[in-house]
């Protein structure tokens, strides 16, 4: 080994590289990192001199931990010997001193150097395998928690932990991008100042623009951070997020003090391939929870939401209104112009109230045409109405769809608490009432729900078509019973009538909204209920001493002309386990003679399932003997036309007396409705009349009134049938 007198005043330094020259990588970079204050000492400057160039042109090599300069100035010798690496990158070995080095030495020095610059490669290359080797272990640590069900955020959290691990003098981040909005997803180890600022930044691309020029733009909006520059943070490198349809999900950021190296951007892309993944189950939940409060269309509040907001401020006894927006006419114009201009003209709708409401106001989107909204803060209804009325000339003016002027007018109705509604529900409720009633007015109309409302004003028939529709979800359905007795007065059993309790306008008589639910199409669901929940009641009346009763009930034309109304028969006496024979239909002669052949195979269908037939309002339609012969049922009802003249017309009486005799003859039951006076019942009973119905027996009841009944009076067997 040379000694210190063989190289004079170099021999310190000489021996110390002679020392690693030949030794592992390791120990090489650990002696290196003493070379700059040995090249101090021996300049006799300081480092800050050395680094700024105070003693010559110096710098430092941070890929080799070497000084690399040139041009030394103010000392007596220096030899600078030149090194190359396999990567392309390169060093030097400097030797300064107040002697020149002989040829022998400055062979040895480019032994040494040569032998700094293998050393080097090696440490970079084995450096290199750990750290690729710790990071992709460390990735698929992290998809195995992500996949296991990690949450999203802690997973991000971690992506970005990972970066900041492996990636030089790094601080990462991960920024979400949203159309012009942009969001800061995670960044542990960047204060929040940065998250803030980040934040912040508004106006970038849209996601639909090409994903490496928002990339681009995104990086010099983040680069010039003043935030990140302040942290010492000036240089950035960005790598976009994509979706796996190529849509821009975000950015995966790695801000440092220097120019990052080549090993930053690939850590970056591999970890932001697994970001990527995380980032789109982000969004994917995201958008999930926004469909729980919004409408997907328009963007709106949905009605639960709205409804949310309203308890809150009724709890709080915030003023608040209530308005319910009808487009009028909007099915017409949606049937003309089809379902995507009719989509497209409603999100215009959207956008127009939403620019109307102020701050705190709430807009939802409650049906197909329809809105909601929640007026936060207006004291009065005379300021409700006058936003309302802000509201109507909005939507009033043209739209232009797809090259087309069109024109809406809307019906508002209006409630406001507390007068309008003590609590969430009712001021829905009421607002939506007072719509109703805005569009019986004409179009355009603007109502508030008030005292005429309130007053026992009879229900418009678009009300009673509009709120029927719900009435059987609702739970305002409810049957009632008629007592049908035999001839000695016995009870025999009863007619089942539907009545509907609204909540708004009370007992709503069956006369008043059966033909509407007929020509609705809404007869079919609400039928069904009354079958299956007859069969339910009976099931519990069929006790000892009761069984029997037989239970009658009204099937009305559109109802037993439908497909699968045997099925839905059959299906309620399985369901709910009742006797079939004591279930009586009654069906008019208008249903029966539509299609004579097809209701023939359909009642002998009903009469194999077990249940009994019979003719309704007999006497008042086609009344053909030889239909009346073919058809398979067990009794006819004399319409009350014929039993109300009883007392007074001998031709009354005649034609009731032709007609018991001409159900007998064909070995049917008659039965007799609207019976009212004793002396009524005593000529049918002396004409062998089989039951009879009527006030003069009991009007309709509820179930606990009729159960009442069938205990107090032993049921009595009918004749016939």
């Amino acid at each position: 080994m040379p000694t210190r007198d063989t190289f004079g005043d170099n021999g310190e330094l000489l021996r110390r590289l002679l020392e690693i020259s030949g030794k592992e990588h390791e120990s090489y970079v650990a002696v290196a990192q003493d070379y700059l204050p040995l090249a101090c000492e021996l300049l006799q400057v300081s480092e800050v001199e050395l680094n700024s160039g105070g003693a010559g042109a110096w710098g430092w090599d941070h890929a080799s931990l070497r000084i690399a300069a040139c041009e030394p100035r103010d000392f007596g010798s220096a030899a600078v010997v030149r090194f190359k690496r396999r990567n392309g990158g390169s060093g030097a070995l400097i030797f300064p001193g107040r002697e020149a080095l002989s040829a022998a030495e400055m062979q040895l020095t480019e032994l040494v150097a040569f032998s700094a610059g293998r050393a080097l490669d090696r440490y970079s290359e084995n450096a290199e395998r750990i750290r690729r080797g710790v990071l992709e272990r460390e990735r698929e640590q992290l998809l195995e928690r992500f996949l296991s069900g990690a949450s999203v955020s802690e997973c991000l959290n971690a992506a970005v932990a990972l970066v900041d691990r492996h990636a030089p003098n790094c601080r990462a981040a991960l920024l979400a991008v949203d159309g012009w909005a942009v969001e800061c997803v995670a960044a542990p180890g960047l204060p929040k100042e940065y998250r803030r600022a980040t934040s912040a930044l508004r106006g970038l691309p849209s996601a639909e623009h090409d994903s490496a020029e928002t990339s681009a733009a995104m990086h010099e909006r983040v680069r010039h951070i003043e935030i990140a520059a302040q942290l010492g943070y000036p240089w950035c490198e960005s790598a976009p997020l994509l979706s796996r349809s190529g849509e821009m999900l975000g950015l995966f950021m790695a801000h440092s003090a220097d120019p990052p190296a080549a090993a930053t951007r690939e850590i970056l892309r591999n970890v932001g391939r697994l970001a990527a993944m995380m980032m789109e189950q982000r969004k994917l939940q995201i958008h999930a929870a926004w469909l729980t409060e919004h409408d997907p269309l328009t963007g709106l509040a949905n009605v639960d939401a709205l409804r949310r907001a309203l308890v809150t401020a009724v709890a709080a006894g915030q003023p608040v209104g209530v308005l319910c927006i009808s487009l009028d006419r909007f099915r017409n114009l949606n049937g003309a112009l089809g379902r995507t201009a009719g989509d497209l003209l409603i999100k215009r709708v959207a956008d127009r109230i939403r620019t109307s409401i102020e701050a705190g106001d709430i807009a939802a989107r409650s049906s197909g045409d329809e809105f909601s909204l929640a007026v936060m803060g207006r004291p009065s209804e005379r300021a409700v109405l006058s936003f309302a009325e802000v509201v109507r000339k909005a939507i009033a003016r043209p739209f232009h769809i797809e090259g087309n002027e069109l024109t809406l007018t809307c019906s508002i109705g209006a409630s406001i608490w507390p007068d309008g509604g003590r609590d969430a529900d009712a001021l829905l409720r009421h607002a939506e009432i007072a719509m109703l009633r805005a569009r019986d007015h004409g179009p355009g109309h603007i109502q508030s729900y008030a005292s005429p409302l309130k007053a026992g004003v009879e229900p418009s028939r678009f009300l009673v078509e509009r709120a029927l529709s719900q009435a059987v979800g609702r739970n305002e359905m409810e049957l009632h019973f008629q007592p049908m007795v035999g001839a000695h007065g016995g009870l025999c059993g009863f007619e089942a009538l539907l009545s509907w309790k609204h909540p708004e306008y009370g007992l709503i008589p069956a006369a008043d909204f059966i033909p509407i639910a007929e020509e609705a199409d809404l007869i079919i669901p609400i039928g069904e209920w009354v079958l299956r929940r007859l069969c339910a009641q009976a099931v519990q009346w069929q006790g000892p001493g009761s069984k029997q009763l037989r239970f009658w009930v009204n099937v009305s034309a559109r109802q037993f002309c439908a497909p699968g109304f045997a099925q839905i028969v059959r299906s309620a006496i399985s369901d709910s386990g009742v006797d079939a024979s004591c279930l009586v239909l009654e069906l008019t002669e208008t249903a029966i003679m539509r299609e004579v052949e097809q209701s023939a195979g359909l009642m002998s269908e009903l009469r194999q399932a077990g249940v009994r037939l019979a003719i309704d309002d007999f006497g008042t339609g086609y009344s053909s003997l030889n239909y009346l012969r073919m058809f398979p049922v067990q009794a006819i009802k004399m319409d009350q036309s014929f039993v109300r003249d009883l007392s007074d017309s001998m031709r009354a009486l005649a034609i009731m007396q032709s007609m018991v005799a001409l159900g007998h003859t064909l070995g049917l039951e008659v039965v007799a409705e609207g019976v009212e006076t004793q002396a009524q019942f005593e000529l049918l009973r002396q004409a062998g009349c089989d039951l009879a119905q009527g006030y003069l027996f009991g009007s309709p009841m509820p179930a606990p009134a009729a159960e009442a009944l069938i205990r107090e009076h032993r049921p009595e067997a009918p004749a016939g049938l």
